[in-house]
This record gives structure tokens, C-alpha cells and sequence, in this order.
């Protein structure tokens, strides 16, 4: 399961980051810095995740709730599939694959 959710996070990852430079292009430093952010976050969160699994997960997590957070309220105003669809998509996945990741690899007692 883990490198399930390590290569869904380095996917999502190069998605933000190409997905930022994307909005960069039409002229968005925001979309920019959100994509680079959000995709740093999670790509380093999938790299960390083979010595210290919490603080991976952690820096993933925050990334997909900061990319969900801007995205979502702007695909319910647009409807528009991309970005803010996509972005929308994979971040709630990304979310639920690592909440999934996180409950696993929680102490059992």
C-alpha cells in the first residue's frame, strides 16, 4: 500500500507542478506558486515516506487540503474540467489515499 500511495503522490505531485507552470504560461504567478507549493509539498511528502512515514504523510496531507481548499470552491462557481476540475479530482483522491495511509500505519491496541 505504501508504494501505491508514493506513486500516486509523485504522480500528483508533477500534475500541481505541471498544472501551475500551466497557469503561469497565461500569465498567473498565483497559479504558479499554489502548483509549486502544493506539489512540493506532496512530492517530498512521497519521499520521505520510506524513513519517516508520519511526517511524509503529513507534508502530503497538507498539500492536498491547501490545492483542495483554493480549487474546490472554484470548480462549484465554474463547472470549468480543467484545472479546477482535475485539480478538484486528484486532490480528494490524494486526500482520501492519504487519510487511507494514515490509518494504516496508526499504532493498533
Amino acid at each position: 500500500m505504501q508504494d501505491m500511495t508514493r506513486m500516486y503522490l509523485f504522480a500528483y505531485a508533477l500534475l500541481m507542478v505541471v498544472g501551475g507552470i500551466a497557469g503561469g504560461a497565461k500569465g498567473s504567478l498565483m497559479s504558479v506558486m499554489a502548483g509549486v507549493l502544493c506539489g512540493a509539498l506532496a512530492g517530498v511528502g512521497a519521499f520521505l515516506m520510506t524513513n519517516n512515514a508520519k511526517l511524509g504523510l503529513g507534508l502530503a496531507l497538507a498539500g492536498a487540503v491547501l490545492a483542495l481548499g483554493g480549487m474546490l470552491p472554484r470548480f462549484l462557481k465554474s463547472h470549468a474540467v480543467w484545472p479546477a476540475g482535475v485539480v478538484t479530482f486528484a486532490s480528494a483522491i490524494a486526500l482520501v489515499i492519504v487519510i487511507v495511509a494514515i490509518a494504516k500505519s496508526a499504532p493498533t491496541r
